[in-house]
């Protein structure tokens, strides 16, 4: 055995279980606020009111009612609500996408950043006729047209970049010494540790609210109507949770970086519980949605007080 070989500090199975199942990406998003710091005017403001210099200051909004600089603002949004639909959190801006849902992702990102094009060309396209115009409109005396940077300056203003890179695996080698080798190594894995269980309570949270919304959709309604008649109506089965449903068992098998048995099992019973049913199945046959309900419902069970 080599000295380097012999100094190696094995990295934890939990941590080398998401290094090959998952990668960790951000995507990092940057807009331009629209907006800017105006001393003379906050000077003007002190003065009349009497205040310290520094007792103030005061904001310019330079794109007030431009619907294109807002859009571009919120896009944010759809970039954030397609990381929590895809990834689970790790730290920070990263986030861990399991191996088996990269295509999905990959097709998800080519179309938020086709979008992200279409938005920030139609900004381009007003922009100018803006601040020619409407800036002054809305600003008012404190309108400066060196406020605002020139059209071809907002493409450095406004930018999307997907980042993708492997899970990090504990590999602590002979160019540090072996005390502090172990310190790092019980550091990262009580770090990492933390992180996983995260993974595993936001898996369990995700699997529960999509489960139940299926054990909700072939349940029955029963109502009583004006003349005293029940009648029995059949929830909706959405297509989205149906699959949704099938998507967690595919991952789950692959992405389960705690070996956590209470999920296998709970994904195990659910794959067992939609065997051989397809989405028709559920909507249609009073027999099958019976089925289901019975299964999925004792899926649920074990969860006990979580549910």
């Amino acid at each position: 055995m080599t000295m380097q070989e012999e100094n190696a500090v094995a990295a934890p199975q939990h941590i080398t279980s998401v290094a090959t199942s998952a990668l960790l990406v951000s995507v990092e998003y940057t807009a331009w606020a629209g907006s800017i710091t105006d001393e003379k005017v906050r000077d003007e403001v002190i003065l009349a009111k009497g205040a310290q210099k520094k007792a103030a200051s005061v904001t310019k909004n330079l794109m007030v009612d431009c619907v294109e600089h807002e859009a571009m603002k919120t896009f944010r949004t759809s970039l954030s609500n397609g990381l929590k639909q895809y990834c689970y959190q790790w730290a920070g801006g990263i986030w861990v996408l399991p191996m088996t849902r990269h295509k999905d992702f990959m097709a998800w990102y080519a179309g938020r950043e086709q979008r992200f094009k279409e938005l920030l060309g139609e900004l381009k396209a007003v922009y100018p006729d803006y601040v020619r115009n409407r800036a002054f409109q809305s600003t008012g005396l404190m309108f400066s047209v060196g406020d605002y940077p020139p059209v071809e300056e907002l493409d450095t203003r406004f930018t999307i970049n997907l980042v993708q890179m492997p899970v990090p695996e504990n590999d602590w080698r002979v160019q540090i010494s072996r005390d502090l080798a172990d310190d790092l190594h019980a550091h990262y894995t009580r770090q990492v540790g933390r992180i996983t269980q995260q993974i595993v309570e936001d898996q369990s949270k995700e699997f529960l609210t999509i489960v139940k919304r299926l054990h909700d959709g072939v349940g029955y309604t029963q109502k009583t109507e004006d003349d005293g008649t029940i009648t029995i109506k059949r929830n909706k089965v959405v297509e989205s949770t149906f699959q949704k449903c099938i998507d967690l068992i595919q991952t789950y098998e692959k992405f389960n970086p705690a070996n956590s048995q209470e999920l296998e099992d709970a994904r195990q019973g659910l794959c067992d519980a939609l065997q051989g049913y397809t989405l028709s199945d559920l909507r249609e046959s009073d027999s099958a949605r019976a089925r289901v309900a019975a299964d999925v419902g004792a899926v649920l069970s074990k969860f006990g007080k979580r549910v």
